[in-house]
């Protein structure tokens, strides 16, 4: 037990009725600490009407005020307030005469607007002042009203609409108002007498009740705060009773006792004990009752006082004869702060359950992670945005979802509705939970790196069907290949180009076009779109497929030969049947080794081209006729390259696949 101290001013003795009920509340605390629930010292001084001589000099003559000057002073029953579900709120507002003379039939207007839209949810509502004397001020109430049972903010305004006002700086004021299922996050206090607190007095024992969040919540300890005529330590007793499912005036069953000795101050001020219960209370009830009473004045009744909740309509009635009464703390007074263990609001991602770190090419799938209410509480559900980002910043997939209602410590698999087939590459996973009031946002995030890997994909040049091998003159061709997917994967398209070179190495077609969609182990044609009337010769034809990521470019080369002319009799082997020249294998080093037979021996120029057609390197080489030579790749770059081979008397092409320098 540990006493502390804190002064209060004296209580008014004029109490307000028509306030928030039910939304007494206290701001949430800090993330991560043990929350401190309700006020040291509960007082209605929200309620108390008061005067104030603002604008008045010390002896009692005008200072810069205006004859006719009404303003809104403050909103009722305070700036920022906060209200739990199906809660009646009860707009209020001061009003004062800052003038000099007196006014009468003075409209109030109230407008409660939604912060974040801005759209008006309440009002305009009207009230009127009869009559206000200089420095006098009134408090004014406005019709009920009921939140929708949504998360929200709303902005409260209170503004006079005196005609003739000569000051309108001060006409309006405004407050927040915080609708949530928690209301403050906090145990609060609210038996339906819209007083802050209640003070049950029976013979020594003093009682208090407290509306739970109608949800578990573990309480460690209470504070104490005690106030009377003389400072002294005593024998006391606290307990804690369940009343939700007692009769009305008694208490239910005991959930905790402590007994020990308590300090009081002298009034008007206030010592705080605390008091911990070992083992801590598990409270899952709307309504918890506190007393403690001096173990040497034994109570007149053996059971504590209760009113009734407020469900009879009548304001401090009690259920129960010769209880006791209200004190107003004149010469005693009295107050409880309730502590939890951990926090009431807090949600944490525990993992991603779906994608792993790893997938193949083309896997859709619909993310799913595992969120945890980590609160002492349970929750009616935790919204989780689920997100994936690509290396350069782009969001490739965004997705919400609800986790449905958790109980304390419970997790849950959150499968997000939206599917997606992410594209080979690196990506980074991101999942945040959402939940409004978090107390501990620290583990509302995770991030999780996604790797999708590179499809397998094989394309091989099967055939040249146009031109054949030989071709009349005149002839227009439009020339066409044959290609096929020897991957597992479907492929959506499969590139290729064909070029026709003459005997002198001159190109006169060249043109690409795609295959379209191709499933694997089947075979597509490729049209080309431009056509070409060739005249007579001999011509060296070269097909070549482009498919990105080919694990196997030594199948994608295909060259034949053919030759316009005039029909003949006979059968003629020509020459160029066995002139080729071929990179076999196709290297994945920094030399290269090609095969050849050239019409007769000499030099070879070869021109390499990379992917986008431009001419990136050439080199000359001294070849016999028939053997292998030795091509220098070290000056070129890992990727894709087109080689354009002329010798006297012979020219082709040949595709070329460079990896990745050791």
């Amino acid at each position: 037990m540990c006493p502390e101290y804190s002064p209060c001013p004296r209580k008014p003795l004029i109490c307000v009725c028509l306030l928030l009920a039910g939304v007494l509340l206290a701001k949430p605390a800090s993330p991560g600490a043990i929350v401190r629930l309700g006020a040291p010292m509960a007082r209605p001084l929200a309620g108390a009407v008061e005067q104030s001589l603002w604008g008045l000099s010390p002896n009692g003559a005008a200072a810069d005020m205006f004859p006719n000057d009404v303003g809104a002073t403050s909103i009722l029953p305070a700036p920022d307030i906060y209200s739990r579900f199906h809660d009646t709120v009860f707009p209020g507002g001061c009003v004062m005469n800052l003038g000099t003379q007196i006014q009468a039939n003075i409209p109030v207007i109230c407008i409660i607007s939604d912060s974040a839209t801005g759209a008006r949810v309440y009002g305009p509502e009207t009230a009127y002042v009869a009559s206000l004397g200089p420095g006098d001020s009134r408090m004014v109430c406005f019709p009920s009203w009921i939140p929708p049972a949504e998360e929200r903010r709303y902005f409260d305004t209170v503004a006079t609409a005196f005609p003739g006002d000569q000051d309108t700086t001060n006409d309006w004021t405004y407050g927040r108002l915080t609708v949530s299922d928690w209301g403050m996050g906090h145990l609060s206090y609210n038996d339906g007498t819209f007083e802050t607190r209640l003070t049950w007095l029976a013979g020594g024992e003093f009682a208090e009740r407290f509306i739970a969040p109608g949800r578990p919540v573990t309480i460690e300890s209470v504070a104490v705060w005690l106030s009377s005529t003389y400072d002294t330590t005593y024998d006391a007793q606290v307990r804690v009773y369940d009343v939700a499912n007692s009769p009305l005036g008694f208490p239910g069953s005991q959930l905790g006792a402590w007994v020990g000795r308590l300090r009081t101050d002298t009034w008007p001020f206030l010592c705080k004990n605390y008091v911990h219960f070992e083992p801590p209370l598990v409270v899952d009830r709307d309504t918890l009752f506190v007393s403690y009473y001096q173990t040497s004045i034994r109570p007149n009744w053996p059971y504590l006082g209760l009113d009734t909740i407020g469900n009879t309509g009548h304001w401090n009635h009690w259920s129960r004869p010769k209880g006791g009464s209200w004190s107003q703390g004149e010469v005693g007074d009295c107050a409880i702060d309730v502590y939890f263990a951990g926090p009431l609001l807090d949600a944490a991602v525990d993992r991603i359950g779906y994608p792993p770190g790893q997938i193949e090419y083309n896997t859709n799938f619909k993310p799913q992670v595992i969120v945890k209410n980590a609160a002492r509480c349970s929750c009616h559900d935790i919204p989780v945005t689920f997100c994936i980002i690509g290396n350069v910043g782009d969001t490739v997939y965004s997705c919400t979802a609800s986790s449905g209602p958790l109980a304390a410590g419970e997790t849950t698999a959150v499968t997000f509705a939206a599917s997606v087939t992410p594209g080979p590459g690196e990506y980074t996973m991101t999942c945040i939970a959402l939940l409004p009031g978090d107390e501990i946002p620290g583990n509302d995030m995770l991030t999780m790196p996604l790797v999708v890997n590179t499809p397998l994909f094989d394309a091989s040049l099967e055939e040249i069907v146009v031109p054949p091998g030989r071709v009349e003159p005149n002839t227009t061709l439009n020339p066409k290949i044959v290609v096929r997917n020897n991957a597992v994967y479907d492929c959506n398209d499969i590139p290729a180009r064909l070029c026709i070179l003459t005997t002198a190495g001159d190109t006169i077609y060249a043109s690409t076009a795609g295959s379209g969609p191709v499933q694997s182990g089947q075979s597509g044609v490729v049209t080309f779109p431009d056509s070409i009337t060739p005249s007579l010769g001999y011509y060296t034809i070269t097909g070549i497929t482009l498919l990105p990521c080919d694990i196997n470019p030594g199948n994608d080369t295909l060259v034949g030969q053919f030759e316009v002319m005039y029909p003949r009799f006979g059968v003629e082997a020509s020459a160029v049947d066995s002139i080729y020249f071929t990179i076999t294998p196709n290297p994945l080093g920094r030399f290269a080794a090609a095969r050849h037979s050239l019409p007769k021996a000499g030099f070879l120029a070869l021109v390499f081209y990379d992917a986008t057609g431009q001419k990136v390197h050439s080199q000359v080489i001294a070849a016999g006729r028939v053997g292998t030579t030795v091509i220098d790749l070290r000056v070129l770059k890992a990727g894709v390259y087109v080689v354009k081979v002329k010798a006297n008397g012979f020219c082709t092409t040949q595709k070329l696949v460079i990896g990745r320098w050791p």
